[in-house]
């Protein structure tokens, strides 16, 4: 990203605890639980 000094470019991506920026909500939409056509609890998993 660019952009001057304290624009607010790392909390648009990062936010606050109360606030959560881009990159929590894609995560947290991509890597989020779901349940598919059965009502069955859908997830993914890491490890490193």
């Amino acid at each position: 990203m660019y952009g001057p000094t304290g624009s607010g470019k790392s909390h648009t991506m990062f936010g606050i605890p109360n606030e959560p920026g881009i990159v929590y909500k894609s995560l947290k939409g991509i890597l989020g639980e779901g349940v598919d056509e059965d009502g069955e609890r859908l997830g993914v998993g890491t490890f490193v």
